[in-house]
């Protein structure tokens, strides 16, 4: 479905990724370490790829769905490689332009008038 708020306001976010970083293997399945990159997109759905001998991509609708399934109470934490995204709407990108540029046209618009 496109945004069409987005469309208007220019508003945008960014996925968001993360590795799993396994501290114990319970099944001896994965190994510790680093055993997953992910990305979390923005309407929060998370996609896994597994860096086992035999690879594989998981889809979850939730962060808090992947910690649930295979956090093992602790032993596998989420390590965030970016920012928690934030909305960046183009207003916001271009005040200071779009400032400058209103004060040139109404000092412009003033000169005319005298």
């Amino acid at each position: 479905m496109i945004d069409l708020t987005a469309l208007v306001t220019g508003e945008r976010w960014v996925p968001r990724r993360f590795r799993l970083v396994r501290h114990e293997d319970e099944t001896g399945t994965s190994g510790i370490g680093v055993v997953v990159e992910g990305v979390q997109f923005t309407d929060g759905t998370v996609v896994l790829r597994w860096l086992t001998n035999t690879t594989s991509i998981a889809i979850y609708a939730s962060i808090d769905d992947v910690i649930a399934i295979h956090g093992h109470g602790g032993k596998t934490v989420v390590v965030w490689l970016d920012e928690e995204p934030q909305v960046i709407s183009n207003v916001e990108r271009y005040r200071g332009v779009l400032d400058a540029f209103r004060r040139a046209l109404g000092t412009q618009h003033r000169k005319g008038d005298e």
